[in-house]
């Protein structure tokens, strides 16, 4: 009767027009990349990249510090075992 077939247009959206794609130059590539957001998911690895970076800067300095401390203490004992004899 006057049923609409199952795979046609949808009611009140017009078909889309064939419009042949034209290639985009690398330079608004890069722009229109550069425009959209950062999703949540990008933004939360580099914060972690961040702190993981410097907790390992922090990391290293105490270790620079513990063995100057070690070394210290081992010249106190070389110097203890030379001053008793």
């Amino acid at each position: 009767m006057g049923e609409e077939p199952e795979f046609g247009p949808v009611a009140g959206l017009a078909p889309k027009a064939a419009v042949p794609e034209q290639p985009v130059p690398a330079e608004y590539a890069a722009r229109a990349a550069s425009a959209f957001p950062q999703t949540s998911l990008e933004k939360d690895i580099q914060l972690l990249s961040a702190k993981l970076d410097a907790l390992k800067a922090i990391l290293d300095n105490i270790n620079q510090r513990l063995a100057n401390i070690e070394r210290i203490a081992q010249e106190a004992q070389e110097s203890e075992k030379y001053e008793r004899y």
